[in-house]
């Protein structure tokens, strides 16, 4: 991690003192250990604050959306995010012209803050080393060593999609980041086996995460898709959201977010480690991904075209519409 640290320095740096953008946007340590905060590089003086590692796990193209049309900015992104900019772009929310993509290639993902509680207990660590792909974590009158592939975001577990599509500066990376290989296991995997379960059994689940929902909208304000200036659950006139505790009310509104990210989701999975009641939402977005790609042959979301559901072709398959012989 700290070649690619370099290589971000050296881009940035030029960026900066030339006057390219009016600041980079990534990410520097925070107060708590894993939880870094984004980072406005406007000064060569502050570059040497800029980290880049696996716990780098905001997506930073939410930002982006406060800024005036006209403004260059520069950002540090891996592929998920990239194509989560993509949707902005085609979707006339973000002009390319003014964002410089930094693109840094992805290794094996990023470490999900809420499964590294769960397997705490919910314990508070104060300090964190990394050896290899273990992980110790202490605290007060604990110390525990985890896996990385116990910790690691499900979205990433399963990612065979893990360099740039999109960039103006491309980060060098060492031999074993390039030396990425598809491994021999379908990328919706996941989905498949959940999809194995009963009716009754795929509900019991939602249920059982559902319930755990408070509606702080997190998920919601982490996603960079969820850009309305007036979101569905806050609007009164008319109101189609009673803001109570009920599952209904719960179902209502990740259902309805679901929908709306149907087709456009790119899965960085920022919303799922978002959650601070750690509910694993993941899968119902990676099952729309799966649809969309079973029924219209779209897996990724490319610049300069129309999102699935925003498009119409004569060949689109419609039999729920008419019988077909």
């Amino acid at each position: 991690m700290e070649e690619i640290r370099k290589s971000l320095n050296v881009i940035v740096k030029s960026l900066i003192s030339e006057k390219k953008v009016e600041y980079v946007l990534g990410f520097e340590e925070g107060t708590l250990p894993l939880k870094p905060v984004p980072l406005y590089i406007e000064k060569e003086e502050d570059i040497d604050r800029l980290i880049w590692n696996e716990y780098c796990n905001l997506n930073l193209v939410k930002f982006l959306l406060e800024e005036p049309h006209g403004k260059k900015i520069g950002i540090i992104l891996k592929n998920c995010e990239i194509r989560s900019l993509i949707v902005l772009i085609n979707e006339k929310q973000i002009n390319r012209e003014d964002i410089v993509i930094i693109g840094v290639p992805c290794s094996y993902g990023i470490i999900d803050i809420n499964k590294v509680s769960k397997l705490l207990d919910g314990k508070e660590f104060t300090e964190f080393k990394k050896n290899g792909n273990d992980y110790t974590f202490k605290g007060v009158g604990f110390k525990k060593i985890i896996k990385l592939q116990d910790i690691l975001s499900d979205s990433c577990a399963y990612c065979k999609d893990k360099n740039p599509v999109e960039y103006d500066y491309l980060v060098e990376t060492p031999n074993e980041f390039k030396k990425i290989k598809d491994e021999d296991f379908d990328e919706y995997f996941d989905v498949i086996e959940f999809e194995k379960k009963t009716p009754k059994e795929r509900w019991a689940y939602f249920k059982k995460e559902l319930e755990k929902c408070t509606l702080c909208m997190a998920c919601r304000n982490a996603c960079p898709l969820c850009y309305c200036k007036l979101c569905f659950i806050d609007s009164n006139q008319p109101q189609w959201f009673d803001k109570t505790d009920d599952l209904s009310e719960k179902m209502l509104f990740h259902m309805t977010r679901a929908i709306h990210l149907a087709g456009r989701c790119t899965g960085c999975e920022a919303c799922t480690r978002a959650c601070p009641e750690g509910i694993d939402i993941h899968l119902l977005y990676k099952k729309l991904r799966k649809m969309t790609k079973d029924r219209w042959k779209v897996d990724k979301i490319e610049l300069g075209e129309p999102s699935v559901l925003g498009s119409y072709k004569i060949d689109d398959p419609q039999e729920f519409m008419v019988k077909e012989d």
